[in-house]
């Protein structure tokens, strides 16, 4: 797509010559130094034509990093990684996580992703749970 875009900068550029140096031709009176002075600056449209472009690119990355900054500071906070909570001393020292016709989404509102999940976790196995 880049590249696509530079033919086409590159063709319209080539376009603005063109014409600039047949307007000049075709205009009775006109003198050589200012031909060459326009055909100098329809040289130089290229250039700038790349500049804006580069630019708006530039701009429109920007802006997509703001949006996605103002996005992450309106996220809930996750509660604290380590919490003082003790468990009670008839708590089990082993034991397992049953999932019995489990269904999630991934926010209110949305459609489940998972759903009727039925499965058992051993005390001790380790298990990955893969998504988005």
């Amino acid at each position: 797509a880049n590249r696509w875009l530079g033919i086409w900068v590159e063709a319209i550029g080539s376009l603005v010559v063109f014409f600039s140096a047949i307007f000049s031709l075709v205009t009775p009176g006109v003198n050589g130094a200012i031909l060459g002075l326009s055909v100098s600056y329809a040289l130089q449209i290229t250039q700038a034509l790349k500049w804006l472009v580069r630019s708006m690119s530039d701009i429109e990355s920007n802006i997509v990093s703001v949006e996605r900054i103002e996005e992450y500071s309106q996220l809930t906070q996750e509660a604290p990684r380590f919490t003082n909570i003790r468990t009670p001393h008839d708590w089990p020292s082993q034991g397992q996580v049953q999932f019995r016709n489990y269904s999630t989404k991934y926010r209110p509102g949305l459609e489940p992703v998972l759903y009727g999940i039925n499965c058992v976790v051993q005390a001790g196995e380790k298990i990955g749970i893969v998504g988005r």
